[in-house]
């Protein structure tokens, strides 16, 4: 997780990536379920790879927008904790 927040100093960089790793984590979880359910449902492959694929995007790019929420309420403009 590379924003201008997270490398304000190591306390932010180390507190972004925990937080993004914990999502990327759920993310990756979820695509799986959404993968191993179309298998069992028997959806078309191709199908399958385009809604898992939707979902890891969507779920990335929000996930960023999270991280970043939850970085300005534990810290300040300056990277100090609140």
């Amino acid at each position: 997780h590379r924003t201008s927040t997270s490398m304000l100093n190591p306390d932010t960089w180390k507190t972004a990536n925990n937080l993004s790793s914990k999502m990327m984590l759920y993310v990756s979880i979820i695509t799986c379920l959404i993968q191993l359910s179309s298998i069992i449902l028997a959806i078309d492959v191709e199908k399958s790879i385009l809604y898992a694929t939707l979902f890891l995007v969507v779920s990335l790019i929000f996930g960023v927008v999270l991280v970043e929420k939850e970085l300005k309420k534990i810290f300040d403009n300056k990277g100090n904790r609140k």
